[in-house]
């Protein structure tokens, strides 16, 4: 009967369990982790000449219609959006709103 050496299996059991762990952790680094480079655009539009425009907001999402975020820029007629995914499709709205914030105007491109 050939003796058994614990201590050894021992530590050969915690250097495979290392290596394993190593080697997950590479793997969700590389394949699993999406890409968090961002994006940004910038948005320009002709002014909104009615009298009683108070400003703009951008309205903006993936999906056409299905704005998820929007941003008021008061009356400027530019406007940076950072922080966008890399590779996805983008589809913008600017409105401009009159002092009861009604809409004035609605201008969707993509």
């Amino acid at each position: 009967m050939t003796p058994v050496y614990w201590p050894l299996l021992n530590i050969y059991r915690f250097f495979l369990l290392i290596l394993a762990l190593i080697a997950a952790l590479l793997f969700t680094s590389i394949f699993i982790v999406p890409n968090s480079h961002s994006a940004q655009v910038t948005l320009a539009w002709d002014p909104n000449t009615e009298a009683d425009l108070s400003g703009y907001k951008i309205y903006y999402g993936n999906y056409s219609g299905n704005y998820q975020w929007n941003i008021d820029v008061g009356t400027q007629t530019t406007c940076t959006i950072s922080n966008l995914q890399t590779g996805r499709t983008y589809y913008f709205t600017a409105t401009a709103y009159d002092p009861d914030f009604f809409l004035l105007l609605i201008n969707e491109k993509c």
